[in-house]
């Protein structure tokens, strides 16, 4: 029978990466056990770490800190997810051009 390692992690690591996420329900769905790794009373395997790691956008290496890191700069998350960000209508503005733009380039240089 095989059996998996464990890891010891920090759970205020994990907190702060679900925090940085902004996915803690759908994580919670993914992740059953994830309520029982934040309360300290199973650790997860490598395998489970990685792929929460890949799922929160954090370093896997962050994972094993024994205290999350000081962000100085809030760091930008410009990753969309689905059509939250952007709906149709914000799509066909940056493709279409404005009248505005059409007219200025439709004018030609008077040559004499």
């Amino acid at each position: 029978m095989a059996s998996f390692v464990r890891i010891d992690f920090s759970p205020e690591v994990l907190e702060w990466a679900l925090d940085k996420s902004g996915k803690r329900a759908q994580l919670q769905r993914q992740f059953r056990m994830l309520d029982k790794w934040l309360d300290g009373e199973v650790k997860p395997t490598l395998r489970q770490l990685e792929d929460f790691a890949k799922k929160t956008y954090v370093p896997l290496g962050v994972l094993f800190l024994r205290h999350p890191p000081r962000e100085e700069l809030p760091i930008a998350n410009f990753r969309t997810f689905g059509d939250a960000i952007f709906g149709w209508e914000e799509v066909v503005c940056l493709i279409w051009p404005t009248s505005s733009l059409l007219m200025t380039l439709s004018k030609r240089p008077v040559t004499e």
